[in-house]
Formats: structure tokens, C-alpha cells, sequence
């Protein structure tokens, strides 16, 4: 098929009955091993309420040739204030489409779907060429990267009691607990109880949980491995460094913990970290783009970020967006952290 040919077909929606066929298409492209599966690797993104938000392009059979996902997030600040966040994922195309920009028409599809909503769009890829077609700049922020002393051996407090999780449902029994541990942290991405049911599925993730001795309330929590993602890093470790050092203790002895991962400015694991090993800054890269700016700029001038007069004009060009969002997603005081079960 050629390129110009290709511009006349249309893009859809994915279907239920389209996700075995659209999950051996995402699975290749992303050299899954065979037999497993993409999509059970990403429940959230590919979960019914979410499937409008999931956009394909069908050659003339009205097979799958082209797939691009999105999902929507909502990075709590404070009560009053949030951000809309758009991520893209599962981007795929048959290897016999590609060079024809039905990718770059379902990403601009996915755009222009949410730009009303969406603050903010990110997609993890090294494809620069390609995204920023569709205004997206390429952006490298700092997370802490953490290696443990597997010489040192954390002693438990006498005071809690640390189990392993896994499984959806032994996890589901703790559902409320997780979601309200969860949402005491100063910011956070919102989930929904369908959302803590869909990462409760999501395969090779151990959940550690430390619980009080006392009246079992749940101190803290940290998970490990995140389908082929994260295999032997602790991603999300929620609680007071005491618990999590003790859950950390039990990680390293359970399974070959090789290391966790979390925000630049989060105090509280660095200190977790350094008492357990060594650890370093490492810059992760991801493509950044603006949706609704003028709501994103009025936003940050609330949180006390000042945006300086003609910011918005000057922002349609790729290096000022480029230097704006490097600047702002390093932000401590924006603390915005994508990664692990909120990756997509």
C-alpha cells in the first residue's frame, strides 16, 4: 500500500472483540516473548471503561494496522488544585505500514481528543523524529536510582508485621487499606477503585506490606517488578521510612531485589536508601508535550510558579517548549512523578 493510499483509511475505535488481535500486533512490535501478552502486562490502558480512548487504523480487510493508546491521569496537588495528564501508549504499527504516518495520525488523533481536558501529554519514547511532528519535545528529568548493600541486614521493628502479596485476589482483599495509605501522601495520581483493580492483574508484581502489630492498620507498602517492566526494582514504596526500611529488609531476603526507583526530591526514601546501599541521580528521558496551556500556565501562577508575560505566545516554538517543560517538570514544587503502574 502506498503512503498516499493510505491517507483513506479511517481511523476507529478499538472494540472488546479487537483486543486479541490488537495485543499480537502491540506484543511484536514491543519483542514481547512469545505467549506473553502485552496487554495483560498494561491492564489499565486496555480496560473496558478505558477502550474509546484507544485508537487503530484497518487496511481495507479491516485488520489492525496501526494502533496508538492513551489514558487519563490526574496528578493531585492539593484539594483545590490538579493537573490533567494525557499519556500515549502502545504505540504499534504492522511492519508492512510503516513510513506511511498512520502512527503520527492516531497520536494526533489522541491529541486532539483530549486537548480541552489534557494539561499535559507524555509518551516514553526515543523517537524524536517521529513525535515531534505532533509538537512533542524531547525532555530529561531526574529520578533517584537506588542499588542495595546486600551485606546489610535490616532487623524489623517488634512493633509491625511484614507479609508478601500476589495475586488479584489476595490483593483485593486490602483494596480500601492501599487506597487509603495511598492518598495520604502530599501529592499523588488519583486511582479509582477500578484502577487498583486493574494493577492488582498486572503480572510479576510482589506487594510488601508492613502492618501494625497492634490494630493491623497498613504502615506502608512497597511493590516489586511490574510485568517484563521493573524485574527486581522496588517502584512504589508508600509509608514512613521506618516501615519501609523493614520492607525493604524483607525484599532483599525474598527475592533478588536489585534496586529501586523514586522522585528526586522525595526526602524521605532518600534517606531510606542511603541507609540500605548507594544511590545515584539518573536522568530519565521522556517526550513532553502542551495541550490546554493556557489552563496549564493559570495552574501553575496557583501553586506559586510564576510564568513571565508572553510565555504563551513564545511557546509554539519547539525550543522554548523544550526549554519551558525541562525547566517546569524539575519543578520540587510542581513534584510531578510518572512512573511505574502510572507509566500507562
Amino acid at each position: 500500500m502506498s503512503a498516499t493510499s493510505s491517507t483513506s483509511l479511517s481511523v476507529s475505535s478499538i472494540r472488546q472483540a479487537d483486543l486479541a488481535e490488537l495485543d499480537h500486533l502491540v506484543s511484536q512490535n514491543f519483542n514481547f516473548p512469545k505467549g506473553e501478552s502485552f496487554i495483560k502486562n498494561f491492564p489499565r490502558l486496555f480496560k473496558d471503561s478505558n477502550l474509546h480512548n484507544l485508537y487503530c487504523i484497518r487496511d481495507q480487510k479491516q485488520k489492525i494496522v496501526s494502533h496508538v493508546g492513551s489514558l487519563q491521569l490526574v496528578w493531585r496537588f492539593s484539594q483545590e488544585i490538579s493537573f490533567n495528564l494525557l499519556v500515549i501508549g502502545a504505540v504499534a504499527t504492522d511492519s508492512q505500514h510503516r513510513g506511511e504516518g498512520l502512527a503520527s495520525r492516531l497520536i494526533e488523533k489522541a491529541l486532539d481528543s483530549h486537548q480541552e481536558w489534557a494539561d499535559l501529554a507524555v509518551l516514553w519514547g526515543e523517537r524524536e523524529a517521529l513525535y515531534s511532528k505532533s509538537g512533542f519535545v524531547s525532555v530529561q528529568t531526574d529520578e533517584l536510582h537506588w542499588f542495595p548493600d546486600r551485606s546489610s541486614q535490616v532487623v524489623p521493628s517488634q512493633s509491625y508485621r511484614i507479609e508478601s502479596l500476589e495475586g488479584e485476589g489476595e490483593l483485593g482483599s486490602h483494596l480500601k487499606d492501599f487506597m487509603e495509605l495511598y492518598e495520604r501522601q502530599a501529592h499523588y495520581i488519583e486511582r479509582t477503585r477500578l484502577d487498583w483493580e486493574s494493577l492488582f492483574k498486572v503480572p510479576g508484581a510482589t506487594w510488601f506490606v508492613a502492618r501494625s502489630k497492634k490494630d493491623q492498620a497498613l504502615l506502608a507498602y512497597l511493590v516489586v517488578g511490574k510485568g517484563q517492566d521493573f524485574q527486581g526494582i522496588a517502584h512504589e514504596l508508600i509509608g514512613p521510612s521506618g516501615a519501609l526500611e523493614g520492607l525493604i529488609g524483607e525484599a532483599q531476603r525474598k527475592l533478588s531485589l536489585l534496586g529501586g526507583i523514586s522522585p528526586i526530591w522525595d526526602k524521605n526514601l532518600a534517606q531510606v536508601f542511603l541507609k540500605n546501599g548507594s544511590m545515584s541521580s539518573e536522568r530519565i528521558g521522556g517526550m513532553w508535550t502542551l495541550l490546554n496551556q493556557k489552563s496549564f500556565l493559570e495552574k501553575l501562577q496557583k501553586i506559586g510558579i510564576p510564568v513571565r508575560t508572553g510565555l504563551l505566545e513564545s511557546l509554539g516554538e519547539l525550543e522554548n517548549k523544550k526549554a519551558f517543560l525541562g525547566e517546569i517538570l524539575q519543578s520540587e514544587k510542581l513534584g510531578l512523578f510518572i512512573q511505574g503502574f502510572d507509566s500507562h
